[in-house]
């Protein structure tokens, strides 16, 4: 589930939560039991929205633009960029993980 913050989207992948950061083009990662950036993923420009797949393995970032980056969240890298249609909107992974 994203949870919009601002300009900001915030994703849940216990025990770490994944931040857009629209100004500098990443994604923050912090561990919600310390409440500190682990890691920080450059992505494409204007990351907007995140949303988590049900086994943690994957975080899909909509970007304002026509991206969505998937984020190896084991590896804390980006596993692949998709170019998506103009206009799209937010992200969202169905609940059993299969789209």
């Amino acid at each position: 589930m994203a949870v919009a913050l601002g300009i900001a989207s915030v994703a849940w992948a216990a025990p770490f939560a994944y931040v857009t950061n629209l100004g500098t083009d990443s994604v923050s990662v912090v561990d919600v039991a310390t409440n500190t950036v682990i890691a920080t993923i450059s992505v494409q420009a204007d990351p907007s929205w995140v949303a988590i797949t049900p086994n943690g393995t994957r975080a899909y970032v909509k970007h304002n633009s026509r991206f969505l980056s998937v984020i190896n969240t084991a590896s804390k890298t980006v596993a692949a960029t998709i170019q998506v249609g103009n206009g799209s909107g937010g992200v969202a992974v169905t609940p059993d993980g299969a789209r």
